[in-house]
């Protein structure tokens, strides 16, 4: 887990802002019913983090005018190039200065600014295969840990998928849940993941003469088809960088093949996606067009990003400063997605009054 850079003396919006246009920022106690003192003398100051990363460097930072106003402190941050800032705010008495606590935020570039960051997993199994719950506990189990979109991606089987997203059909839910399969092509040790495929590739197989057919005349087309894959996920992220130092643009995405929701893997492996939302098709041009990053969340260890490198500077201070916000509004949703499957006849109700607070958390976070 990445430590936060933000106190918990205070709470600040906007979080994220865009480069080159200055944003007003409002910041307030964390305590409850608490507030600014109008009467009282603060400093601010602005600390971009591309020249420092840590406010106890002999670095003066920047001094910026700020009031109160409604109980909250007001000040304008203006970013000239994408990275992380930090602001520092004391309580000035006489010659005493006193810290009251400070506060990251992050100015991207355009092209980031309208793209929330949804977390994912593509891949994952239920008990229809060889996971050990059934598909709509692992639906509601994605939800509970923080992810925003998820699919049931068993053994040569479309259907458990389907049957996932069945269960809570017409349900008020923040989740994007989608099918999936783990495709097993005949006489080939060699599997793919079908995310979000409108038909099963499985199936296809039942008609075996046609497919041999076809793979014969591919590898006559292509001259044969050379081996190349890596199996141990250290080679795969050294092939990938190595790839990229090449000057090769490849889609990136984290998954976890997670056996079981209430064990290892589940929750530890995952994709970043920055996205105009959990859309099907906005997923997939986010993860075309390297708006993706994956991610190694391994309990107890720093969790390791790999992608585009601005997107992964941008990744950990989504991981640090504003995921933790995210997931424990989405816990109470999964939460209420298991009883909801259990029976419970108040869970719906529950859903609904629940719906649309992670949309409203990453509205206060954007200053759009």
């Amino acid at each position: 887990m990445l430590d936060t850079k933000t106190t918990l003396d205070l709470r600040a919006t906007p979080r994220v802002l865009l480069v080159g246009r200055p944003t007003e920022i409002r910041i307030r106690p964390a305590a409850p019913d608490t507030q600014f003192d109008p009467s009282a003398a603060y400093r601010v100051t602005h600390y971009p983090t591309a020249h420092l990363d840590s406010t106890e460097w002999p670095w003066p930072g920047r001094a910026m005018p700020a009031r109160v106003e409604d109980g909250a402190l007001v000040c304008t941050l203006a970013a000239d190039q994408e990275e992380e800032h930090l602001i520092t705010v004391e309580r000035i008495d006489g010659d005493a200065a006193h810290s009251l606590g400070r506060i990251a935020f992050y100015a991207v570039e355009a092209d980031l600014f309208g793209r929330t960051p949804y977390k994912g997993d593509l891949h994952m199994h239920s008990n229809r295969s060889d996971g050990r719950e059934p598909p709509a506990h692992v639906a509601a189990r994605c939800r509970q840990i923080g992810l925003d979109f998820a699919a049931l991606t068993d053994h040569r089987q479309y259907a458990p998928s389907l049957e996932a997203i069945a269960a809570f059909e017409g349900a008020p839910l923040d989740l994007a849940f989608y099918p999936g399969e783990e495709v097993h092509a005949p006489g080939n040790p060699i599997h793919i993941v079908n995310f979000g495929g409108r038909f099963s590739v499985n199936d296809l197989f039942a008609d075996r003469a046609t497919y041999d057919r076809e793979v014969a005349e591919r590898q006559a087309q292509f001259g044969g088809y050379w081996p190349h894959e890596m199996w141990s996920n250290g080679l795969q992220v050294a092939r990938y960088h190595a790839e990229i130092g090449r000057g090769r643009r490849i889609p990136i995405v984290g998954v976890s093949d997670a056996h079981g929701c209430h064990r290892g893997l589940f929750g530890w492996y995952y994709t970043l996606a920055f996205a105009r939302s959990t859309a099907l098709p906005d997923l997939r041009s986010s993860v075309a067009e390297l708006y993706s990053v994956a991610v190694e969340d391994i309990p107890d260890e720093y969790p390791r990003v790999h992608g585009p490198f601005r997107l992964v500077k941008y990744a950990h201070f989504v991981l640090a400063e504003l995921m933790p916000g995210h997931d424990a509004l989405c816990e109470p949703e999964g939460a209420a997605m298991l009883r909801l499957n259990d029976g419970d006849p108040h869970a719906l109700a529950d859903l609904a009054a629940l719906q649309g607070r992670t949309a409203r958390y990453w509205a206060e976070i954007f200053a759009r």
